[in-house]
C-alpha cells in the first residue's frame, strides 16, 4: 500500500513539474527523475511481490509436508491400535470360550456325582402291576417307604426332588426332569389312597415377592404334569413358599443350589 501512495504522489509532482517548468531542460530533467523513480518503485514492488509469493510457496509446501506425514503417522498408528484391538479381542475370546468350558465340564461333573449320591439304580415293583427303575436313596424310594411305613403323617416331613430342574428365570420344566414327576405320579396310581402336597422353594436371592412367585408357579407345574399324567387333581396341593425355611445357608452358591428345590409331603395314605 505504501508503494502504492509513493507512485501517487510522483505522478502528482510530474504534473506539478510540468506547470511549474521555465524552460525544456528543467521539464525533461524532471520527467526522466520522476520515471527513473517510478521505475525503481515499481522493480522494487515487483521483487517485494515475487519474495512474499517464494515465501508463501515455501510455506505451502512445509505445511503440506508436516500434514502429509501427520497423515501417515495417524494411519500408522491407528493400523496398530486396531491391531491390538484385534489381539485382545482375540484373547479375550479364547478366555471366554476356555471358561465356558470348564464351567459346562464342572456342570457335569457335579451332575455326576449328585447321581452317584443317589445310589444304584433298582426295579420296584409297586401294586397294580407298576414297575419303575429307581435309584436307591431317590426321592421315589424314600416316598414309597413313607407310605408303606407306619409312620404318622405330620406336616414337617419332606421329600426333596433331587433330579428335576427347570429352564433358568422360568417355572417350565426341564425334559430331563420329567421322568421322576413321571415316577411320582406312577406312585399315586400304585397307592390310590395318597395324597400329595408339592411345595416350591427359593435361595434368598431376589425380592420376597417375586421369589414367592416363581416358587408357586414351579410347584403348580409340578402338579400340573402329575394331572397330564393320568393323577386326579384332587388328590394334589400346591404352594409356593419362597426363600421360607432354607435346607442350607444362603451365602454359598452350593447353600443356594440346595434351597432351590421342589418337595413333597403326604397329606394322606
Amino acid at each position: 500500500m505504501k508503494k502504492v501512495i509513493i507512485v501517487v504522489v510522483l505522478a502528482i509532482l510530474v504534473f506539478f513539474g510540468f506547470k511549474s517548468c521555465n524552460s525544456d531542460q528543467k521539464l525533461t530533467d524532471i520527467v526522466k527523475d520522476t520515471a527513473g523513480d517510478a521505475l525503481n518503485t515499481a522493480k522494487n514492488a515487483g521483487e517485494a511481490v515475487i519474495d512474499t509469493a517464494k515465501d508463501a510457496g515455501s510455506a505451502v509446501a512445509d505445511t503440506a509436508k508436516d500434514a502429509g506425514s501427520a497423515v501417515v503417522d495417524t494411519a500408522k498408528d491407528a493400523g496398530s491400535a486396531v491391531a491390538d484391538t484385534a489381539k485382545d479381542a482375540g484373547n479375550a475370546v479364547v478366555d471366554t470360550a476356555k471358561d465356558a468350558g470348564d464351567l459346562a465340564a464342572d456342570t457335569v461333573k457335579g451332575a455326576g456325582n449328585a447321581l452317584k449320591s443317589l445310589g444304584d439304580f433298582f426295579k420296584a415293583e409297586l401294586p397294580g402291576g407298576i414297575s419303575l427303575n429307581i435309584p436307591k436313596f431317590g426321592v421315589e424310594n424314600k416316598l414309597i417307604g413313607f407310605i408303606k411305613s407306619d409312620s404318622a403323617i405330620d406336616k414337617t416331613t419332606w421329600f426333596d426332588f433331587d433330579r428335576i430342574n427347570f429352564n433358568t428365570g422360568s417355572s417350565t420344566l426341564s425334559e430331563d426332569s420329567k421322568e421322576q414327576v413321571s415316577n411320582i405320579a406312577a406312585i399315586m396310581k400304585a397307592y390310590p389312597a395318597v395324597n400329595l402336597k408339592v411345595g416350591g422353594y427359593t435361595d434368598n436371592t431376589g425380592s420376597d415377592e417375586v421369589n414367592l412367585n416363581i416358587s408357586k408357579k414351579r410347584a403348580e407345574a409340578v402338579k400340573g404334569l402329575m394331572v397330564q399324567l393320568g393323577v386326579d387333581g384332587s388328590r394334589l396341593d400346591a404352594e409356593g413358599y419362597g426363600s421360607a425355611n432354607p435346607i442350607a445357608p444362603n451365602d454359598t452358591a452350593e447353600g443356594r443350589k440346595k434351597n432351590r428345590r421342589i418337595s413333597l409331603r403326604v397329606t394322606a395314605k
